[in-house]
Order: C-alpha cells, then structure tokens, then sequence
C-alpha cells in the first residue's frame, strides 16, 4: 500500500524567520500544477480523485510523470494491495460531443500474477473474468491502443454512453485479485464512437492499478502521525540522529526507528523525482528507474540534506532541505498531501491574516512538491553556473519562492484542512 493510506506508526535554512516570512508575505504568489491533458477523448482516473481532476490539478499523488515504465509513466493510477484492488474508475469526457459504445480495455502485465476481475457499474452490468477467459496479442477494437502496452494479455468491459462534461461521468468498478506485490500491472485504455468514427486516447489520459512498493521487512515502529503538527528540517534530522543512536545502543528515544526511516525514504524515492533511494541501485521495485539526482543511500546522506550540508548553490540546497523536509511530514502523515490548503489561525493571507496580505497558494501538498521539483529539474537542467546575469537571479527567485512555500507548511504557517 502507499504511504499515503497506509496506517504506519511511525529544508527551512537556518535563516532568519522575519526574512523568509517576510518574503512570503511579500513577493510570493503561485497557483497550482494544472492538467495539460488533451480535451480530444475520455480521461480515465480514480473516482476518489474526481473534485481534483476537474478542477485542473495533477497530483502527484495519482498521476504518475516520473517512473521509467511505459505501462505506468504519465497516466492516472490507483493503489493496489498485495494480493488484490477494489477501484472505482470514472470515465470522464472532456470533448464537445457525447461518445457512444465506450469500451474499456484491460490490459495485464502478466497473466501469471493475475487471477480474476469483477466489472460493475457500466452498460455490461456485472461481469467476471478468470485468467482463462483473457485474450492475447493486440485485439481489434476498431481504433489504435498504445503500442507500448500490446500485444499482452487483456480482457474488456462495456462502459456504454459518456455523455460531454462533469455530468456524464460514468463510474466503473474493478474488483482485482492477483498478485499486485509480485509486479502484476493493469492497464486501463478506451475505444468509442464519435459519429461515425472509431476514436481512443489520449493515451496520457489512460490509468494503470499497481502496488507502489515493498516496505523495508521490519516493521516501523512511532507515532500515528494524524493530529501531529509537521516538523521542519532541524527537527527531522535530530530524530533521525536519535534513531541511529537507539540502534546502536538499543534504545527508543526517538519517535521513528530506522526500519520507519528507511520505509519513509523509500515510499518518497516511488513518487519523487529529486529523491533517489540508494539500496534500490537505480531501480525501483517495480521495475522503473530510481532516477532522482539525490542519493539517500543511507539516513547519514538525510541528514547532510536537511542540515543543508555540502557544496551547492544556497539557494538550490535550501529548497533541497526544504522539500525532504516536506515529503517526510507528508511520507509520516503529519500533513495530508491530497487536502486543500488553508492559513492557520492568525497567520497571513487571503485577507484573514493580521496583515491582510493576499497570497494565492497552490491547492494542497502535493501541488507544492511537484512545483517544487520542478523547479529545480529546470533550474539544475539549466546549469547553476551561468554567472549572475538576468536569467540567473530569476531562477534564483523561483528557488527562494518554492522553498518558501515548502517553509510555510513545515512551520505550520499553512495547514491541511482536514
């Protein structure tokens, strides 16, 4: 399971505060990531991520840009357990005109790992396929399917009708068994009728139901981190010193142990671009490249980032520590990266602040991970080493104002509504 619903126990530089809130509260304004899908055919995503999608946002959480896999890598996805997923799929039409006889296709990584699948919801009713019943090689269903998926094996089920817009929605239930921690992947694609006319894709609008990754094999132990407030990176890497202390001397002072610590840096190094979990040798669990450009081989390489330690660019090294920082409150569930952002009590912004300062603030956690990280991919893409001209002091100011969002959330300034 991810770390996101999983029930686990479990950079701010050290400036001064005046300054980076005071660049907050002055210069900062940033909206969320928005979708760039094309409006040319039917979406397909989680149902429970249906407000999110049609409000223009691409999580991170639930659209996937970073892994090296084709039947994963920029498509929607759901979570899977070990053995089996239940997932409600909505088929979402975002073109000017209604699409008839939607066909969902299904296609299966490995027929080895999978056992059975349970269709409902649609215009095929309730609908059962076993491992014998699924077809092979490339089917032909009347319009192309993505060539990096098929041939494979594959089964399908009649959506029906989806008319344009939110209102013709039309939501799908799959009840998966297979074995999903053994590497089984499923693939969701469609095939319609515009008019007269066979149509499918956009394929980047496609999902696919897999299991993120395997826990370290010891159990975390530490806090629930529901209710607790985020900690900002001071903070995590004295924790992260104590555990290493406590395993050395077989204490628990610490509120993670190492095997949580390792589990966190793993779950992170799934779903980050920046973050690469040394152990893994460049490959994830699933088979995708580990490609992020920082290495936490070990808690000790953590540490060095949250203590902004080594040679870099400052600013660079401070959205670093900023942004592990962040992912570890999210990765230990001290802030819900999937919840709308609001001020917390007191603090400034959108008028409800003792200033009455207006900032506008991207829609939640993940939104400021991935506008992070992508701010230093174009940053580092660009070469820190251009020399102070016009274009460096910008990419400069957009590292200061992405550490700062992660800031305010780390030191509380922003808040998950719950």
């Amino acid at each position: 399971m991810s770390i996101w619903s999983r029930d686990t126990q479990r950079p701010v530089a050290f400036v001064a505060a005046g300054m980076l809130l005071g660049a907050a509260l002055a210069v900062l304004s940033s909206a969320p990531a928005t979708a760039s899908l094309s409006a040319t055919g039917i979406w397909i995503f989680p149902h429970e991520r249906q407000e999110k999608v049609l409000a223009g946002t691409l999580g991170s959480l639930f659209y996937n840009t970073t892994s090296g896999d084709e039947w994963i890598a920029d498509a929607f996805f759901a979570d899977a357990d070990a053995d089996g997923a239940t997932v409600e799929v909505d088929f979402y039409n975002p073109t000017s005109g209604n699409l008839t006889n939607v066909i969902l296709w299904v296609a299966v990584s490995n027929s080895t790992l999978f056992t059975s699948i349970n269709f409902s919801g649609g215009a095929g009713g309730d609908q059962s396929v076993g491992v014998d019943d699924l077809g092979a090689g490339t089917p032909f269903a009347g319009a192309p399917l993505p060539s990096y998926v098929y041939p494979t094996n594959f089964t399908s089920y009649a959506v029906g009708d989806v008319d344009a817009g939110s209102s013709g929605i039309v939501t799908v239930t799959l009840d998966v068994i297979g074995d999903f921690d053994g590497g089984l992947v499923l693939r969701l694609d469609y095939v319609a009728t515009s008019g007269e006319s066979a149509v499918s894709g956009p394929f980047d609008a496609g999902m696919s139901i897999y299991e993120w990754g395997d826990l370290p094999a010891d159990e975390p132990e530490g806090p629930d981190g529901t209710g607790l407030t985020p900690q900002r990176p001071s903070a995590w890497a004295g924790d992260i010193k104590q555990a290493l202390l406590d395993e050395e001397r077989d204490g628990d002072r610490a509120d993670y142990n190492t095997s949580a610590y390792a589990a966190f840096m793993q779950d992170i190094a799934l779903h980050s671009g920046v973050f690469a979990y040394g152990p893994w040798e460049g490959e994830d669990p699933l088979g995708g490249e580990d490609e992020g450009w920082i290495d936490l081989a070990d808690l000790d390489d953590a540490r060095d980032v949250l203590l902004k330690r080594g040679s870099g660019h400052g600013n660079v090294k401070e959205l670093e520590q900023e942004l592990l920082a962040l992912w570890l409150n999210a990765a230990s569930g001290r802030v819900d990266p999937d919840s709308a952002l609001e001020w917390a009590e007191g603090k400034g912004g959108d008028g409800e602040g003792d200033d009455g300062t207006d900032i506008e603030i991207p829609a939640d956690v993940g939104a400021i991970i991935s506008q992070s990280e992508d701010t230093l991919a174009e940053y580092l893409d660009a070469g820190d080493d251009s020399g102070p001209n016009r274009g460096y002091h910008q990419a400069a100011k957009a590292l200061w104002d992405a550490a700062t969002l992660c800031w305010l959330v780390n030191a509380g300034w922003l808040e998950a509504d719950a």
